[in-house]
């Protein structure tokens, strides 16, 4: 807690979090205490030789509040009340728990109705690992995601999301829901970048179209969900090498021709689902 205290001929000790001085330490002999850190400051470290502002994660949580109607959210407890650690606001989640005033880990307002558009300075919080906006009103661009070093988690299904064009760039994206979007046309080529990182990707309900072969380089891919789109031509054979699919939905889109050998070889698959009732075209046959 700050007090000296002593071990051998030492007497000083580092500052506690929370606290700093100057020399980052008390000291019994030159009188010196560590000192608080007050208001929106922050010292997370033992030893701290001053304390550092929550200015940017502040900033970002008030620009995500003006533009997207905080006012008028389902649930908005606490925010903008700079009287209380940004951490106790409601769908703000941070490493040090409610009491903490900085290092946010997750931001949680999905149904919460939010209406507007998603400032990108949220994509520069340091510590950001999700972000849950589902079923809101709103508008997204991805053009400063790739700052987001830390993003794993990205949950913007049933959202007035536009298009994902630039969200290939995300370097960490291991989860995505886009379910429900209306997105039209081809996946953009940038997307195919998340190859490396992407586990778990639900884009069912929207209107993809192309074809399915750039998937195949998708080895960590463990559920992928793609009902009722436009996807269209052939399985790749390689999609039948990916070792970690579990579930693999294209029921009600487009495809046809052959279903590749090697799912039925896939150690890890549980649940393959590919029929068509509604869209008319060739079909998928069996080995």
């Amino acid at each position: 807690n700050g007090q000296v205290g002593l071990v051998g001929s030492c007497d000083a000790i580092a500052c506690p979090a929370g606290t700093y001085n100057y020399d980052g330490y008390a000291s019994r002999s030159t009188k010196l205490s560590c000192n608080p850190c007050g208001g929106l400051e922050t010292a997370p470290f033992l030893g701290s030789y001053s304390c550092s502002k929550a200015a940017l994660e502040i900033t970002a949580l008030k620009q995500l509040y003006e533009a997207t109607a905080g006012s008028q959210w389902d649930t908005s407890d606490n925010w903008m009340e700079y009287d209380k650690p940004i951490c106790s606001w409601h769908g703000v989640i941070c490493d040090g728990g409610p009491d903490a005033n900085n290092t946010i880990v997750e931001i949680n307002l999905g149904d919460n109705y939010l209406d507007g558009t998603f400032p990108s300075s949220m994509f520069e919080l340091p510590h950001l690992e999700r972000l849950n906006l589902k079923n809101n009103k709103v508008f997204m661009k991805f053009d400063d995601i790739y700052k987001a070093k830390k993003l794993e988690l990205l949950y913007l299904s049933s959202i007035d999301i536009g298009s994902i064009e630039g969200l290939g760039r995300a370097p960490a994206l291991r989860e995505l829901h886009l379910t429900s979007n209306e997105i039209t046309g081809s996946i953009p080529n940038d997307f195919y970048d998340l190859s490396d990182t992407l586990e778990n990707l639900y884009i069912a309900y929207n209107s993809f179209s192309g074809r399915l072969d750039k998937f195949a380089g998708f080895s960590k891919l463990v559920n992928f969900y793609a009902y009722n789109n436009e996807f269209s031509g052939t399985i790749p054979d390689g999609m039948g090498k990916l070792s970690n699919l579990q579930h693999f939905v294209f029921a009600e889109n487009k495809l046809s021709g052959t279903i590749p050998l090697g799912f039925s070889s896939l150690p890890s698959l549980k649940l393959l689902s590919l029929y068509r009732r509604i869209k008319s075209g060739p079909k998928l046959t069996g080995p």
